[in-house]
Formats: C-alpha cells, structure tokens, sequence
C-alpha cells in the first residue's frame, strides 16, 4: 500500500515507467517491458484528483487506481492517442487517429465500471476532447460543426445543440452557471471574426449574452478565468502584415459573462508567448514581445497592475495557490527563471538553468519541478526540484536503464483545498542587482588588466528593462547622485554669478566634462591641454568685453564665462606639475 501525504512524481521513458516517492527518494510503481521489447510507451495521464493514472502502451490502454494498483479499465487493440478525464474522475475519454475500421474515434468509458458508454466520431484533433462542467451533470463534444449537449449523466442521446454559421470551436466555463463561448471566423465577404458566449440552456440564435468582434484572426484561443465569469481571446493570424514577425500577428481580448469587452494594451512588437490566469484573483499574467520579452499583470478591466521588465521569458506559471508567479524562458531561450512574491511583487530568486525544456509546480505550491524532456533534447535528460527560495533539493539524471532519456514528467495532481497558500520567508532581491551581477560574470577582461582589485570600467543596466517599482527606485538614486555632484561641483570653486543661475545646470555638468588639472598626463598631452585651457580663456576675456559694453550673449558663451575660474585652476595645477 502507498500513502499520500506527499504528490508522487511520474516519469516516463523509452521501455519504462515508474512513480517517484520525492520526499523520501524511492521508486514505488515501476513498469516495465522485456528487453527484447522496442514497442515504447506512448504518454500517461493524471486525474484531476490524482486518483487515477491511465497510461498507453503496446496497442493497450490501461487505468489504475494508484494507491491500490487496483485496475480500473483495460482496453487492447487500441493505438490510443490522447486521453482526458472529467472533473471529478467518472469518466475518461480516448482519441484514437480517424480510419475506416475506426470509423468512431472518440470513446467515452466510465470507471467506476470500466464500462464504454459512448462513441463519437470527430475528424478534427484539437477538438475531440468532450468537456464537463464541474459537477458532470453537463457535457458538450463538437460534432459537424456544431456543440451537442448531455445531462445527468445520460450519453444515450444530446438533449440540446448549439447550430451556427461557420462555428468552429468552442469552450466550456465548467462552473454552476455554465456558459459557452464559440467563436465563428470571417467569412470571405469581409466580416470580423466574431466570439459569443451563450448561458445554458439558451442557445437560441438570439441568445447571446456577450459578443466580441475583431479583424486580424486566423485562429483563435479561448481561456477562461477559474471563476467562468472572463475569457480572454487570443487571436492570432498566421501572416504579419507588418512584415515585423516571421511568426504572425498576435491580439489579446477580453470578454465578460455582463457583456462588457475589451483589449489587452501591449506596448512592444512581438509574438505573445504565453497568458495565465491567476487561480486566486481575477488578473492574468502575459508574456510577450521580441527577445527581451516583457511580462506584465493586467486585471480584469485590461488595466496594468504591475510591470515586471523585460527579460529572457517564454512563458509564465502561477502556482496552485496563486501567491507565487515563475517567469521563465524555454525553447530557444535559456532556461532562467525569476520567482516573485504575487502580493508584495518583489523577486524572491532567480534560478539559472541550461536545457529546460518543461516545468510544472508541485501541488502544495512550494516546489517547482524543472526537466530536461526527449525528443527536444535527447542529451542530458534529468529533472530537477527546487523550492520557491531557488535551493536545488534533488537532481535526478537517468542511467542506462533507460536507455539514457525520459519524455514525460508530471507532479501527481491534488483537490486545491488540500494545501492551504505556503506562507513565504524569503529576503527579496532586486532584478537590477542581478542583472549588473550577470553583466560584471559575462563581461571580458583584457589580460592586461586581469587581477587588479578595482573594477574595470562600469556595467550601466538599462532602466527601462527594470520591474516597475525598480524604475522609480533607480531615477531616485539618480536624481540624488546628480545633486551630490552638483554639491561637489560648488566646493570645487565654480562660482556661478545671479545672472548666470539659469545656466548653473550646464555649468555643473560642464565640470565633470572636463579632465582635472591634477590627473597626470603625460608631457606631451599636458603641453596639449595647457594650449587649449590658454586658448579659452583668451576667449573668455573677448566675451567678457562684450559683455561689460551691454552685449547680450547666449547660453553657451555665459557658460563658459561660468568656468573661468575652473580653468584657471586646472591651468595653474598642470603648470606647477610640469616644474
């Protein structure tokens, strides 16, 4: 028997598949097949209660029970695809390639008694999945264009549909009140795309209650927020008109259950790489932009909450209890990720990591869980657990028992009222720390200059790159810095007259321009520097005369009537040097 204080870990390689007891670092559920065996396993998949595993192997689709290893549901002959539960784990459904001796593709079982309940044909692989409403009672599929409707549990017959014109996908909001969202693209005439949100059971033509119209969409994503009262519209058109982006056109909306819409302001050009919802408030997070993507928190009225910077990102993830957010950069990207406190907005940690090709966060939103997947990088495959202050506490790398890669990896999932919010201990950081820490490590050296005890030259970081609170923290310091060299600048003997007040700020910056009489030189760049100091202040004294007979000068001759006595300083100092 296994216990279930703390979410197992699956892995799944080649010829194997076990279930990981992290805490203690054991193997509690190993499969495996012969040697002389090649056919591999195709994927698992959790419930959502983290009961059940169903796993696809060798024309074989199995369920178990996980703390019993008790076998739910068995089906052979079957090159099982993909598969789904519903919310509460009655029932699964399978996806099987579309064929003529598999004419009904999608099967429906309930696991309670393994028995097949329902068979579905659906020619289309992003839209076979039937979706439930929380309770089960509700349950809709596309089928022929249009969304057929069960209730109680009933697959014997829809009970409604939902019929319009070019209707082409559809999204279940899962809660008590169940609303339906389809969106229908433009037609050849010239008509925006469109996306409408119905309320169950009034499907009617006319019984929208929400309605979003918008250009630029060859396909549509639709998200709703945990509560089902927002969905946010990504609309994406495969050809950027703009000719800015090989990747196309991204656009974000906002629809509302009340009717009320909007547009999610995104200020740089760019792909958008990734949107989450919070799970714990109404607000999602947004990732997007060229390489240095931005990442920013908007609410449910599209307003900006906080602005995280720009940074290596490609994708965003909330933990379950929603007080932590990890932005992350994948793919083609490195493999850093940022830890932020959600309620103080204040960057815990920043891990950096080389050849992360997923990340999941561990059901009690403490851990996070970082792998390195086949076929994406078929070298050094490993997963990684670290918890949110960014302290690595397991390494795990394969040998060759499993022929040296693993494809998937997942946390075994839990109801969210079982871990309450981790209460966070942490001393925050600021980005801007450790960005110029990453500039100091990656800035080259000439030998010449290697081993001495000041720093060479200085590493500026970009304040526009900076989180939001940071920008207004860094014009401070700079603003203040600014005054203390004004202050400098007064003790140094620069004398600005009343009429010249207008002008101080020049005047200031001018003595700071200028290289100090007492730097040492070499003689012939003294003899050069003495030339032009003599040269400007015969100058001065020109403009001095015209000054005296009731000419009026400009900014820059008053400025440098300003620094006379600067001048004469510095002549005086290189003069005594070269005696």
């Amino acid at each position: 028997m296994m216990t279930a204080n703390f979410p197992y870990l699956a892995v799944r390689g080649k010829m194997l598949l076990e279930l990981h007891d992290t805490s203690k670092s054991e193997v509690i559920v190993t499969m495996k097949y012969d040697k002389d065996n090649t056919v591999d396993f195709s994927f698992f998949k959790w419930s959502p209660c983290g009961k059940f595993l169903a796993v696809s192997f060798e024309h074989k689709f199995l369920v178990f029970e996980v703390l019993t290893n008790r076998e739910c549901l068995l089906e052979c002959d079957l090159d099982v695809i993909s598969a789904e539960f519903s919310p509460k784990s009655c029932y699964v459904s399978t996806f099987q390639a579309l064929s003529n001796k598999n004419p009904q593709n999608v099967r429906l079982y309930r696991l309670n008694s393994g028995e097949l309940i329902a068979k579905f044909t659906c020619r289309n692989e992003a839209l076979w999945q039937m979706q439930f409403a929380n309770d089960e009672e509700i349950a809709a599929i596309y089928s022929n264009g249009s969304v057929v409707f069960y209730e109680n549990h009933n697959f014997d017959k829809y009970v409604n549909n939902l019929s319009l014109a070019r209707l082409s996908s559809f999204s279940l909001s899962k809660q008590s009140q169940c609303h339906i969202a389809v969106y229908i693209p433009a037609d050849k005439k010239g008509s925006p795309s469109s996306v409408k949100i119905f309320l169950y059971p009034h499907l009617g033509q006319y019984a929208c209650i929400a309605n979003k119209s918008f250009f630029k969409a060859d396909d549509v994503h639709l998200k709703w927020n945990f509560n089902g009262t927002g969905l946010l519209i990504q609309a994406v058109t495969d050809v950027d008109s703009s000719g800015k982006s090989y990747y196309g056109e991204t656009n974000i909306h906002y629809l509302s259950v009340d009717g009320t819409s909007s547009s999610v302001p995104l200020d740089k050009d760019g792909p958008v790489h990734d949107i989450k919802w919070s799970p714990a408030a109404n607000e999602f997070c947004v990732v997007y932009g060229f390489i240095p993507s931005k990442a920013k928190l908007f609410n449910s009225n599209c307003n900006q909450i906080y602005d995280f910077g720009s940074g290596h990102r490609t994708s965003c993830y909330f933990n379950p209890q929603g007080n932590i957010i990890a932005l992350a950069g994948f793919g083609n990207v490195r493999g850093n990720v940022e830890l932020w406190d959600r309620q103080k907005l204040k960057l815990i940690h920043k891990i950096n990591l080389d050849d992360i090709t997923f990340m999941q966060w561990c059901p009690n939103g403490e851990y996070l869980l970082t792998a390195t997947l086949s076929p994406r990088l078929k070298v050094s495959n490993c997963y990684n657990i670290f918890n949110y202050k960014g302290q690595l506490l397991l390494n795990w790398k394969v040998d060759i028992t499993w022929q040296e890669q693993i494809f998937q990896t997942e946390w075994q999932p839990f109801p969210k009222d079982v871990f309450p919010p981790p209460k966070l201990h942490y001393t925050p950081i600021t980005m801007e720390s450790v960005k110029m820490q990453e500039a100091n490590t990656k800035k080259y050296i000439p030998p010449s200059l290697r081993n001495r005890s000041e720093p060479v030259g200085k590493v500026e970081c970009n304040k526009d790159e900076l989180p939001e609170n940071e920008r207004i923290t860094s014009s401070k310091k700079r603003g203040r810095k600014k005054k203390q060299c004004a202050e400098a600048a007064i003790t140094n003997d620069i004398i600005v007259t009343p009429q010249q007040s207008q002008s101080a700020r020049q005047v200031v910056g001018a003595q700071f321009t200028e290289p100090m009489g007492n730097a040492i030189l070499d003689p012939e760049k003294a003899k050069n520097r003495i030339r032009n100091l003599n040269k400007k202040i015969k100058e001065i004294g020109v403009l001095k005369q015209r000054l005296e007979s009731g000419e009026k000068l400009g900014k820059d001759a008053m400025n440098k009537i300003g620094n006379e006595s600067a001048y004469l300083k510095e002549l005086n100092q290189l003069k005594n040097n070269q005696v």
